[in-house]
């Protein structure tokens, strides 16, 4: 029973994350994927600004040369 509700668990946050990164980075819906991300978002990369507004500001400037998908 637990490994079926722990299994539920990975496989729902999963598809949250499969939805957010398909709403910023293919349909480039930078207004719905607000909703994805928390306002306090920390973003650890040395090039982005911390926030979540300088995350999706900067995703823009990313321009994939076809959908990306998980893999």
């Amino acid at each position: 029973m637990q490994n079926t509700i722990q299994n539920t668990i990975q496989n729902t946050n999963k598809a949250l994350v499969l939805e957010a990164f398909d709403t910023l980075f293919n349909k480039r819906d930078y207004t719905a994927a607000e909703r994805y991300w928390s306002p306090h978002y920390i973003q650890h990369s040395a090039h982005i600004s911390p926030g979540v507004m300088a995350f999706l500001i900067s995703s823009k400037a990313f321009r994939p040369r076809s959908s990306m998908s998980p893999g």
